[in-house]
């Protein structure tokens, strides 16, 4: 599947004043283009937003490396559900929705609960 992104990898200009600029290097290599600029903030704050923006790229591929390794082992979890939804929305797919923390508590208690009335009954 084709990404609508720019691809990585991505790195921030070394001077790291601000604005930070980040650049990901074109097909020719001699050349940068820029993805993103980083303006507000303090300093400190400015400079770990621009790691975080730059390292996107190679987190949504762990992530989706993660997630094939867990479906490949055939875990399920609703860590993983928000996964699938953070990687479509990542991608600009289906804005798919995280789950909301109460829902994915009561879940997790459903299925103890039905874990304790097997044993239970066993």
């Amino acid at each position: 599947m084709s990404t609508k992104h720019t691809p990585g990898p991505w790195h921030s200009a070394q001077d790291r004043t601000l604005p930070i600029e980040i650049f990901t290097s074109t097909g020719d290599g001699d050349t940068e283009e820029r993805i993103a600029v980083i303006c507000g903030g303090n300093s400190a704050k400015a400079d770990a937003n621009a790691s975080l923006i730059a390292e996107a790229p190679q987190l949504l591929s762990d992530l989706k490396d993660l997630l094939d390794l867990a479906e490949r082992h055939g875990l399920q979890s609703y860590a993983l559900e928000n996964a699938r939804a953070s990687i479509a929305r990542a991608e600009g797919g289906e804005q798919a929705k995280e789950r909301p923390a109460h829902e994915i508590f009561q879940g997790v208690m459903d299925r103890l609960d039905a874990l304790c009335s097997v044993r239970r009954a066993a």
